[in-house]
């Protein structure tokens, strides 16, 4: 893979999760105002990473079984 697709790849990628954890520190400082953008975020948050853990869970090649 040549550097430019990497770095030009790994940026789109960073946006996401940047524009989340900014946005939930920005919600922290701003607590009263932002309350329930703050929990829609966390929610989403949390969503996300036990998706991500269900995926992997069922993509991993099974260890229990031997062939």
């Amino acid at each position: 893979m040549r550097l430019r697709t990497f770095l030009l790849a790994t940026g789109v990628g960073m946006i996401p999760g940047t524009i989340a954890y900014t946005l939930l520190g920005h919600d922290l400082l701003k607590i009263n105002e932002y309350q329930s953008r703050l929990i829609f975020i966390s929610l989403s948050i949390i969503v996300v990473i036990i998706i991500g853990y269900i995926l992997k869970l069922k993509l991993s090649p099974d260890k229990q079984e031997n062939n």
